[in-house]
């Protein structure tokens, strides 16, 4: 099942020896990732680091949230993550949520990944619909799930509770025959 291989990047679980290069991606990347996922802030820590492993593998482990580091296949370097989480079963669909480190932002990192993960989603968990939640302003988010072609289904209303207030958000979804046509 695991890793999950592309031409440029390894995506896994987690392992210890992850933590201090996952310290210091989430804080070289404050100004950019920040902005939409409040866990990624100056005084993250090994700690929190360390508690996040504990956590991704449990969910692993239960099938419930699948929380992998993305690699840079030719570095090993930690670029970013990528998970399919809120995984609903009995309605076989999940979400599909993801960061990439500043440093390797404005590569197609993040669409290859989804595209990868998607692929995992549906052939290996056996779901029938992931979604993509984006804030509304982040262009970032929602060029990534355009690059993949996700179908835009809409604006959800206070889809997001971002520091403590509600944002509006777009839904976008993958099913299993879109990935025939990614580009």
């Amino acid at each position: 099942m695991f890793p999950i291989t592309t031409s440029r990047l390894i995506i896994r679980p987690y392992s210890a020896g992850d933590i201090t290069e996952q310290v210091d991606a989430v804080i070289e990347s404050v100004m950019t990732v920040g902005r939409w996922l409040p866990w990624c802030h100056s005084s993250y820590s090994v700690k929190d680091a360390a508690e996040w492993f504990v956590i991704c593998e449990q969910s692993i482990a239960a099938n419930i949230s699948y929380d992998l580091g993305i690699f840079d296949k030719s570095t090993g370097k930690l670029v970013g993550s990528i998970a399919i989480n809120e995984i609903r079963s009995n309605h076989k669909l999940g979400n599909i949520g993801y960061w990439v480190r500043q440093s390797a932002q404005g590569r197609r990192i993040a669409a290859e990944a989804v595209e990868a993960v998607a692929e995992f989603g549906f052939n290996h968990l056996g779901l029938l619909r992931l979604e993509i939640i984006a804030g509304i302003d982040n262009k970032a988010s929602r060029r990534v799930a355009e690059k993949v072609n996700a179908v835009c289904e809409g604006l959800a209303r206070n889809r997001i509770i971002l520091n403590n207030q509600s944002i509006d958000a777009m839904v976008y979804s993958l099913i299993p025959s879109d990935l025939n046509r990614s580009v």
